[in-house]
């Protein structure tokens, strides 16, 4: 399972949602205690799309089909900031329920994967998301999941360093003026969604602000893969384009 790639993208939070019965119905399904409207706020937001984003790479519609299929699962917990394997934290402050794919307004052929996730009324970490959200201070959201394909679009060669892989990398400019895209496929685990600073996904960030650089995903295309033995292979953390090394199973 680990021999992928992970890679986190980012999108805006959506709109708060009334809790209606069904809504409530598809919670309940995974509580173990019944849920009112007055103990949960529930929301959705478009989470990742088959839009090149900023750090020069895409999911494939099929990718997009296979998140939303995890997200109703409904393991799929909500962070902070990634804040999975923290010594301080780490706990999630909510969880998805459901999931689809949907057409992406504005662009012709995009498609996204919409998720609906709930947290808790009455709680301090709760009650200040809401009020941070509300107020658009928190607005973007971001996924953490686990690709076993992650080629260049040129050559169909697996990104990475050394033989065997593409000489491309995600944003690289050719002399004919293409642009090199990476393309995601294959998904095989989310590992967690949350709420981020800012988002590298198109559509996302406030007209006119900074976006990523082709920069960290260029390091990361050319970063050794550091082994975790035979059976495992190579593992590469995505975050923004930077490398983690040592990456254990959960």
């Amino acid at each position: 399972m680990r021999d992928a790639l992970c890679e986190r993208i980012r999108c805006s939070v959506g709109d708060r949602l009334a809790p209606s019965e069904t809504l409530l119905a598809e919670v309940n399904r995974l509580s173990e205690q019944a849920l009112t409207e007055a103990d949960v706020y529930i929301r959705s937001g478009a989470v990742c799309n088959n839009q090149v984003n900023h750090n020069g790479s895409r999911f494939t519609d099929a990718a997009l089909g296979q998140i939303a299929a995890l997200f109703n699962e409904g393991d799929t917990n909500w962070h902070k900031q990634h804040d999975v394997y923290s010594t301080q934290g780490g706990l999630p402050i909510g969880r998805a329920f459901k999931a689809m794919v949907e057409p992406m307004p504005k662009y012709e052929g995009g498609m996204q994967v919409r998720a609906w996730w709930y947290y808790l009324k009455g709680d301090p970490e709760g009650d200040r998301c809401e009020r941070y959200i509300a107020a658009q201070i928190w607005r973007e959201l971001s996924i953490s999941c686990w690709v076993r394909s992650f080629t260049a679009d040129v050559d169909g060669k697996r990104i990475g360093y050394g033989e065997g892989y593409s000489d491309f990398y995600p944003g690289q400019t050719l002399s004919d003026g293409r642009v090199v895209v990476g393309i995601m496929d294959d998904v095989v685990e989310l590992e967690e969604f949350s709420l981020v600073s800012r988002g590298a996904e198109i559509e996302t960030t406030i007209e006119g602000a900074e976006v990523y650089s082709t920069a960290n995903a260029i390091a990361l295309a050319r970063k050794p893969r550091t082994q975790d033995g035979p059976a495992r292979g190579w593992a590469a953390y995505w975050n923004g384009g930077t490398a983690a090394k040592g990456r254990g199973a959960r």
